[in-house]
């Protein structure tokens, strides 16, 4: 097992984090954390994706063709090499990594 730490910098005021694991389901998610500490987390491969909570409700709104809303934001991390997934092996603390959106 390893942990994934992660800081989050950012002005919107409600939004989701997630870590998705390499078969696209979601391992952990928290609503509006500044710092997260995901501990106990299996080795292997991850993405980071953030769904943005602009009207506050309380859940992502996948919007409305018919009154012509859209679906809400949803960012995924990206390092500085250009790469969303992110690698956690066996016995590592990976981290912290900065998100900023």
């Amino acid at each position: 097992m390893g942990i994934i730490l992660i800081e989050v910098e950012t002005e919107h005021p409600s939004y989701y984090l997630q870590l998705i694991d390499n078969k696209g389901s979601i391992v952990s998610e928290r609503y509006n954390p500044k710092k997260l500490s995901l501990e106990n987390t299996k080795p292997g491969d991850y993405e980071i994706r953030v769904l943005l909570d602009q009207n506050q409700d309380k859940k992502w709104s996948i919007g409305d063709i018919t009154k012509n809303l859209l679906p809400e934001p949803v960012y995924f991390y990206t390092s500085e090499e250009g790469t969303s997934k992110i690698t956690l092996r066996a016995n590592w603390e990976l981290g912290p990594i900065l998100l900023k959106f």
